[in-house]
């Protein structure tokens, strides 16, 4: 699942949720060599890029891409330390090979999609490369989707309601992740899994929040719209299941670090 939004909240709502994975994908550097090109992929409006091409400072060059202009701009650019660019994940306008290190913060987790991104982020990385990736697994947000798929279903959206399931059931497991890098030709060095919560207020203080609103449920919605009276419904169910109390939702991310294989050296022929 792909969390892309162009909604006027992304700046506000975006960091409750990337903070804390941004986080863990710099913790996961692999020792730093100096002059090495680094490639972040989704990089959204640059929580971690800014971070990275500090901590990367003297040692190496970062080029952040992200898909949406509006979002690129904001970016960091630098002379010798950093760049950016517009690009999508699938088609990276680099040559093999050129890349160090790559990572992508909440870049994969879609199925249908993961194959030819991770296909090409392999294309990217030189021989004994490294590719970090964090996504969300399966068990994330199963409050929100838990609340929100009975609220479509009492206001009569199978749509909506179809489309929030999908969403639940396309969340992967490690092993998931695992099998699509192995298949894209980077093994998995490590792959840890954290777990943590996001709070609200309360029940309906959740489903009033941007980050709910703006980011979470247009992104898995897509093309759909939830009517006001959905949201209404998702509210009132939420406070009863917990009056007066926090609402927590469960966040359940994967870190992995792969390793593309160096290429292996002939033994030289003996002689005769």
């Amino acid at each position: 699942m792909l969390l892309r939004s162009l909604r006027d909240h992304w700046a506000e709502a975006a960091p409750r949720l990337y903070g804390a994975s941004a986080e863990l994908l710099l913790d996961a550097l692999p020792p730093l060599q100096p002059h090495s090109r680094f490639l972040e992929v989704s990089a959204g409006p640059g929580m971690l890029s800014r971070a990275l091409a500090e901590r990367i400072a003297g040692l190496g060059r970062l080029i952040a891409i992200e898909e949406d202009p509006g979002l690129a701009r904001h970016l960091p650019s630098t002379r010798g330390r950093s760049a950016r660019a517009v690009a999508a994940v699938d088609r990276l306008p680099f040559a093999a090979g050129s890349f160090d290190v790559a990572l992508g913060n909440l870049a994969v987790g879609d199925p249908l999609n993961d194959g030819a991104r991770l296909s090409e982020l392999r294309r990217t990385l030189r021989p004994g490369g490294w590719l970090l990736l964090t996504a969300f697994l399966k068990g994330s947000f199963d409050e929100l989707l838990d609340v929100l798929t009975e609220a479509c279903e009492t206001e009569s959206l199978p749509d909506a309601r179809r489309a929030l399931l999908d969403v639940r059931e396309g969340l992967p497991e490690p092993d998931d992740l695992s099998s699509a890098l192995a298949a894209a030709g980077l093994p998995v060095v490590h792959l840890g899994v954290e777990e943590r919560a996001l709070f609200f207020p309360g029940g309906a203080a959740a489903f009033e929040d941007p980050l709910v609103r703006e980011l979470l449920v247009p992104s898995w919605l897509v093309d759909l719209e939830l009517p006001e009276r959905a949201w209404e419904a998702a509210a009132r169910a939420a406070q009863t299941y917990l009056p007066g109390a926090r609402f927590a939702v469960r966040l359940r991310t994967a870190i992995s670090t792969s390793r593309v294989e160096r290429k292996r050296t002939a033994p030289a022929a003996e002689e005769g």
